[in-house]
């Protein structure tokens, strides 16, 4: 198996978990923030949907995909699209990531022509992508955690 299989097998599986998780709580869980510093599930699922794309697909995979960071946490009309998203993102990860030859692995990769993001990230295109890998599994731990912590604060006692 190729190097770039290996990559989109794993974050195909981040990403699906995260789906699943999002799509197993209901609207008021999704939107409830556990503590007041935290962000709810739907934010974080929508920061892991910002940054997979704009690393692993933009960056890793060489295609044209704008970020705008700032709008991950902020609160959307169409939260109830968010697991079909992610869902697609799945399929794109597949699809952008299983096309890289090894060999073009450790090409550099490229910032967004439209990062407006923190600071744009530089190294390989192999950087890239593990740091998706890195970073979505982070915030799949959190948003279970935001789940658990959403049903107990949510359900009838």
């Amino acid at each position: 198996m190729a190097e770039a299989e290996t990559y989109a097998r794993e974050l195909r599986w981040i990403v699906s978990e995260v789906a699943t998780s999002l799509g197993q709580m209901g609207a008021q869980e999704r939107a409830e923030r556990p503590l007041s510093t935290a962000n709810d599930a739907n934010t974080i699922a929508r920061h892991i949907l910002g940054s997979v794309r704009a690393y692993a697909v933009g960056i890793g995979g060489a295609r044209a995909v704008p970020r705008d960071r700032a709008a991950e946490f902020e609160s959307a009309d169409d939260d109830d699209g968010l697991v079909g998203r992610l869902r697609e993102l799945a399929d794109e990860v597949d699809e952008s990531l299983r096309k890289i030859p090894d060999d073009e692995l450790d090409d550099p990769g490229r910032a967004l022509a439209e990062w407006r993001a923190r600071t744009p990230p530089t190294g390989t295109r192999r950087d890239s992508i593990l740091e998706a890998i890195r970073h979505a599994a982070i915030h799949l731990g959190e948003l279970r955690l935001t789940a658990d912590l959403a049903a107990r604060t949510t359900e009838p006692r």
